[in-house]
């Protein structure tokens, strides 16, 4: 199966027009999609934790934060992000919905 993108939230407490959007994939994330999210940015990873988190910091872009082995993944995007950033995420995450279709 394909990992693609199913869902594309606001999260529960955050506005509408918030930065902040919970990508939701219908493959859990994997440490190799970690890895390629994080290329051109900084990564922090725990493996070591429970649940094994990381956070990925791409200036300029985004921060995106998750599980290694959950398929949501939190991401928060820079004030000069663009429609195009918002883009290439989701052709990296695999395609699928788009931010204009919550659910």
């Amino acid at each position: 199966m394909v990992r693609e993108v199913i869902a594309i939230r606001v999260p529960p407490g955050c506005l509408r027009s918030a930065p902040v959007r919970e990508y939701e994939l219908s493959e859990p994330v994997d440490e190799a999609l970690m890895r390629r999210l994080a290329e051109g940015g900084t990564l922090q990873y725990f493996p070591t934790f429970p649940r094994p988190l990381f956070r990925i910091d791409r200036p300029q872009e985004l921060c995106a934060q998750g599980i290694v082995g959950s398929a949501v993944l939190r991401v928060t995007f820079s004030p000069s992000a663009d429609a195009g950033t918002r883009e290439a995420l989701r052709l990296s995450l695999g395609g699928g919905r788009t931010d204009g279709e919550d659910g």
